[in-house]
């Protein structure tokens, strides 16, 4: 009756470690995501800031 106790409760700690990992998990692709999308407004203002400098018409 112990042994059966005790399963259920590793069994319950596993999967809540389990499922802190994988949210763990998407909130850092969810910051790689949001980082990219940031680094490419940057480059697309130092582009237009560029382009209105040179004052090319293309």
């Amino acid at each position: 009756m112990l042994a059966k106790i005790l399963g259920i409760i590793l069994i319950a700690i596993g999967a809540y470690l389990g499922i802190f990992e994988a949210f763990k998990l998407i909130g850092m692709s969810l910051e790689i995501v949001f980082l990219l999308l940031k680094l490419l407004v940057s480059f697309v203002l130092i582009y237009v800031g560029y382009r209105l400098l040179t004052g090319d018409s293309r």
